[in-house]
């Protein structure tokens, strides 16, 4: 059984993520790199309407990092920027890191908030198991990404082999791939979804590309929170650069507000 089709809401939930692991200032100028940087846009975020921040620290050269002391300094800064606004780090490998070294992150950090590749915990199920557990003991939220219904199926494995403590487990759908570049496409949406079956009731998605908008509205009508920031798209979706996460997460609320007075003016007719 699926998840119904419901009307866009203003109170959708909505995270950003700002850098990623892989853009540079050479994408775009206004994509942070430091932990001011970060605390700077993580304050227009929130005042663009964002409640939670998704981060990624980078190191000297400007490669993905997790060590513990950039997250502390940039976490420490975020929380003075933005007061109240919830952090999200980041324990991805992108190729980097193993699950052991994902771990002692975490455990050296103790985030309140934290995505977790399914695809990469299951290199090391047995390692995995510790980090989960440990976030649990710890009351580390996590996020579970999924890339495809393959990692929905391992996560589903994970969760009936007591990979993972039972309870409440929330998941980001990704729509559309960084590399090789592949948008985004609001069609996928409804399958995604419904594959999910009732199982996830927290569960949000990200979109690469320039569709990011039309996808994450769809995203919105079917009950999912959002992800939106230039991790996944630098564009506005005429194609132009946009100008920041920010900007772009006021523009996902103007389309969310079109979408629900769209459906609404439907219904009255």
């Amino acid at each position: 059984m699926g998840h119904d089709l419901a009307s866009p809401v203003a109170s959708v939930k909505i995270m950003a993520a700002p850098n990623g692991a892989r853009r540079t200032k050479s994408d775009h100028r206004a994509l942070p790199m430091t932990a001011a940087e970060l605390a700077a846009e993580a304050r227009a975020c929130q005042q663009a309407g964002a409640w939670a921040l998704h981060m990624h620290v980078r190191d000297t050269l400007g490669r993905h990092s997790l060590d513990p002391v950039l997250y502390r300094e940039a976490v420490a800064e975020v929380r003075a920027a933005a007061p109240g606004l919830f952090v999200q780090i980041t324990t991805e490998a992108v190729g980097r890191y193993s699950v052991a070294a994902q771990f002692d992150c975490l455990r050296e950090v103790v985030p309140e908030g934290a995505s977790v590749s399914t695809r990469e915990m299951a290199r090391d199920v047995e390692t995995a198991g510790r980090l989960y557990a440990f976030a649990a003991e710890a009351g580390i939220a996590l996020q579970h990404i999924l890339y495809d219904l393959a990692d929905l199926q391992t996560l589903r494995s994970f969760r009936a082999g007591g990979v993972i403590p039972s309870g409440e487990c929330s998941v980001l759908l990704v729509f559309g791939t960084y590399e090789p570049p592949v948008p985004a496409r609001v069609d996928a949406v409804p399958e995604a979804v419904e594959a999910l079956e009732r199982g996830f009731p927290d569960w949000a998605a990200c979109a690469f590309g320039p569709t990011e908008e039309p996808v994450l509205v769809e995203v919105a009508k079917r009950g999912g929170n959002v992800r939106i920031g230039f991790e996944n798209n630098i564009h506005r979706p005429d194609g132009t650069l946009a100008v920041s996460t920010a900007d772009n997460i006021r523009h996902f609320r103007s389309a969310l507000a079109r979408a629900s007075g769209s459906e609404e003016l439907a219904q009255t007719r």
